[in-house]
């Protein structure tokens, strides 16, 4: 398998805020993965792999609602579809059709790991999107 990762420039802004999120991505086509860091502040990150991709996995990020790809070859003009689903080891992935070069990405905004609270009931607010499941009894859960 084969690895690229983007290292943020802004992994620590200012003493005592938080580090910027990362994406994990595994895009795959048939038998070959191939690894992508992104970080999840608007920066676009090329991916220099130049072959269809069918199946984008992402095991800790909202990738679906948070993600822009830009798309390269035939795909470039028409967009494949994606479709949502859950692998069976409980990670996301994305289904793309027909398979495609995916050229670039940018991922922004943040979401709440696994197990951590997403639903504040004493104020009745709802604490941002689970990254890899559903809020449940103001916890997120795995798919």
């Amino acid at each position: 398998m084969k690895s690229f990762t983007v290292a943020s420039a802004a992994l620590a802004l200012a003493s005592g805020t938080m580090a910027t999120q990362q994406a994990h991505f595994c895009f795959q086509n048939g038998q070959n993965g191939y690894n992508l860091t992104v970080p999840a502040d608007g920066t676009v990150v090329t991916t220099e792999i130049e072959v269809d991709i069918n199946i984008i996995i992402i095991a800790d990020f909202n990738a679906h609602d948070n993600c822009h790809f830009t798309w390269g070859g035939s795909a470039a003009n028409t967009p494949p579809t994606m479709e949502f689903q859950v692998g069976q080891n409980g990670a996301q992935q994305l289904v793309v059709d027909p398979p495609s070069i995916i050229t670039s990405l940018s991922c922004g905004g943040t979401c709440i790991p696994t197990s951590a609270k997403c639903y504040d009931s004493q104020s009745g607010q709802n604490l941002g999107t689970c990254c890899a499941g559903y809020c449940e009894n103001d916890v997120c859960k795995s798919w």
